[in-house]
């Protein structure tokens, strides 16, 4: 399998793999619609939109963009417009779903629901990839997004998860750190204390690879072959504050939520026409790849 290291190498396969379908999530926005509109003239996406009849065509003729050949389902409530698309993916009709202008919960709240019906999938969660030189590989950061305290049986199931990402971006050789301010506060933190037990339970399920607890600054100061390739994080609140680094840092971010049917695109509603595109780029490499049964671990 290719092993892709950068966003270039991801968008230059998502040019190959492209188009796939994607459903956005009440695309009322001119902003998003630009977005579609971009990675359609990308041939990156087939898009289905389902939201606000009015909002969407108001968005489309803001922009000048003619949406009318494209799957519209006209659904005003968001927690429906949430249920419709993840139906959608687990049944295969689509093969990525995004969220627009619409909170984040929603979302959130259909996946949940629908995995405990089916029991495929233990937990879910943001994953981030940031590219950072001189690195010859993505770092993966875990959870910025969904789980708020993780207790050590849902790290592992995060850092399972991230592994799997490796996998599927054609790299076996994960590194872990669990970030941790052990070295600044004096005294035993979970964040330090887990890394044994986390160690130990990843061996026991095949996964041989070093783990340790460091400081974020490790990931830019040690020697570029010995930095970790995935980052696990204490809490929410940690992870919500150093994702956002890249606003200052010299790195290149990226991010999805990998499901047992396929991705789902969580975009900030903030974010621009154009980082939208590259996030789209990332979610047809991940839904191609997961089609083709490169990685099983998500299953």
């Amino acid at each position: 399998m290719k092993k892709l290291n950068n966003v270039a190498e991801v968008d230059a396969e998502a040019l190959e793999k492209g188009p796939i379908t994607l459903a956005i999530l009440s695309p009322g926005d001119p902003n998003f619609m630009k977005a579609i509109r971009m990675a359609c003239e990308r041939n990156l996406i087939i898009p289905v939109l389902i939201g606000n009849k009015e909002l969407m065509e108001a968005a489309a003729a803001e922009i000048g963009f003619d949406i009318s050949d494209f799957d519209q389902t006209f659904i005003d409530d968001p927690q429906l417009i949430a249920d419709k698309g993840v139906d959608l993916l687990s049944t295969g009709e689509v093969d990525v779903i995004s969220k627009g202008q619409m909170s984040t919960n929603y979302v959130y709240r259909a996946v949940i629901r629908k995995m405990k019906k089916t029991g495929l999938q233990k937990v879910i969660a943001v994953t981030t990839f940031w590219e950072i030189s001189p690195l010859d590989h993505f770092v993966i950061l875990t959870d910025p997004g969904v789980n708020i305290a993780p207790d050590r049986e849902t790290k592992v199931e995060l850092l399972k998860n991230a592994i799997a990402y490796r996998g599927l971006f054609g790299h076996d050789d994960p590194r872990i750190m669990l970030v941790s301010a052990k070295r600044e506060l004096d005294r035993e933190l979970p964040s330090h204390a887990d890394r044994d037990y986390l160690k130990e339970a990843l061996a026991g399920e095949g996964y041989d690879c070093p783990v340790i607890s460091g400081n974020i600054r490790d990931l830019f100061e040690a020697e570029p072959e010995e930095r970790p390739n995935i980052l696990l994080m204490p809490h929410l609140v940690t992870a919500n504050s150093i994702v956002k680094l890249d606003f200052f840092l010299d790195v290149k971010r990226r991010g999805v939520v990998m499901t047992s049917w396929g991705p789902v695109l969580i975009p900030a509603r903030a974010d621009s026409a154009i980082h939208l595109v590259d996030e789209i780029s990332l979610v047809v490499v991940v839904a191609s790849r997961f089609k083709e049964g490169y990685c099983e671990n998500f299953r």
